[in-house]
């Protein structure tokens, strides 16, 4: 299930179906997001729950950032200095932390789709759309 955004000549704005997220839950869904990763958040009972939740994730985040950045300095640090290949011994630890950049980086993707959906459910009811 994807989230679809139309536009028609009837309407004057996108609109937005929201027919896949069970009702009582999400009043308003990110035209960038699938309506299934609704499903792993909290929805927001108020504009200020919304904050509150954009703020943690996007703290996380930051945090993953940082992790990211440390993996980078490990990698740099297996390669030779002088040519900057990865020499053998180090070809297995060289695949483990690409690995594990790649997991953070999902990671970090998450939570700023969540930051962006709570950021959306924020903007949506203080203009009242």
């Amino acid at each position: 299930m994807t989230l679809s955004t139309f536009h028609s000549a009837l309407t004057p704005k996108y609109k937005t179906h929201v027919d896949t997220v069970p009702s009582g839950r999400w009043s308003h869904l990110h035209p960038h997001l699938n309506a299934t990763f609704y499903e792993k958040l909290k929805a927001p009972s108020s504009q200020k729950e919304a904050k509150f939740l954009s703020r943690t994730h996007k703290d996380a985040a930051e945090d993953f950032q940082m992790q990211i950045e440390v993996v980078d300095q490990e990698i740099l640090i297996l390669k030779d200095p002088i040519d900057s290949s990865v020499p053998e011994y180090n070809c297995n630890l060289y695949e483990d932390f690409l690995e594990k950049k790649k997991r953070l980086m999902m990671s970090k993707r998450f939570h700023v789709n969540a930051m962006n959906a709570y950021d959306y459910f924020c903007y949506c009811k203080s203009n009242v759309l």
